[in-house]
């Protein structure tokens, strides 16, 4: 495993820009790029990761996975750090609720939208990241999700001899990759390198795989299996 300053300090390696003593967070005159924004840098590049590659598969932390759901209600917003949700089960049922997708329902569910009653389906909207439950509930319940998100908390400075990326330690220094290419795609005469920010890019990539958009998130999804167990608790 790799600490947050271990990290760092690879990156300022393979950067070619070693840091000063006493320089600590704040820019230094002599380097290139302050640890500030490598810190940064590291954790846009979790951040990336995840939104590519199916890292951080949660069944079991309350905050993203768990939803109070109300009698009336239909929909709720997602944690922020949810990416995309993979299953949702009902407390008061026994097997998972049905993706659906509101094309399918127009077609199939007359007025779904006002429909009342033990849910039996869910829509996620990724414009405004939430859920949806089709029908209205009429029953207070409690709505269990598997989602795949981003990390629960950003690295920083003050913990970087500890803190770690969350995710299997075998990605931690594929991470640099995309720091590399944020280093070199800062406009500066001293760092703009346009080279050297595609050669990294293309590393990350070649890890990670390429940025999806929001389509095509559905689309991995819907064709992809879940490779990570996940267990309702």
């Amino acid at each position: 495993m790799a600490t947050t300053a271990e990290l760092i300090a690879q990156a300022r390696i393979d950067l070619d820009d070693p840091e000063l003593p006493g320089s600590g967070s704040t820019p230094d005159e002599d380097c290139r790029w302050s640890n500030a924004e490598l810190l940064s840098y590291l954790n846009r590049a979790i951040d990336e990761a995840c939104l590519r590659a199916r890292l951080l598969v949660d069944s079991t932390n309350s905050t993203v996975c768990t939803i109070a759901v109300k009698i009336g209600k239909a929909v709720y917003k997602l944690d922020d750090r949810v990416l995309l949700v993979l299953r949702a089960r009902l407390d008061s049922q026994d097997v998972p609720l049905e993706k659906k997708g509101r094309d399918d329902l127009d077609k199939t569910v007359v007025d779904w939208e006002a429909k009342t009653g033990a849910p039996s389906s869910w829509i996620q909207d990724m414009d405004s990241n939430t859920i949806q439950l089709v029908s209205i509930p009429v029953e207070i319940d409690v709505l269990r999700i598997v989602v795949q998100r981003t990390q629960m908390h950003p690295l920083t400075w003050a913990q970087r001899a500890r803190q770690q990326p969350e995710m299997h330690r075998i990605n931690h220094f594929n991470l640099l990759q995309w720091v590399l290419h944020l280093c070199y795609s800062k406009h500066d005469d001293d760092t703009y390198d346009e080279t050297k920010a595609k050669k990294h890019g293309g590393m990350f990539s070649g890890v990670f795989g390429e940025r999806p958009d929001a389509w095509n998130m559905e689309i991995q999804r819907a064709s992809r299996p879940m490779r990570v167990p996940a267990r309702f608790v």
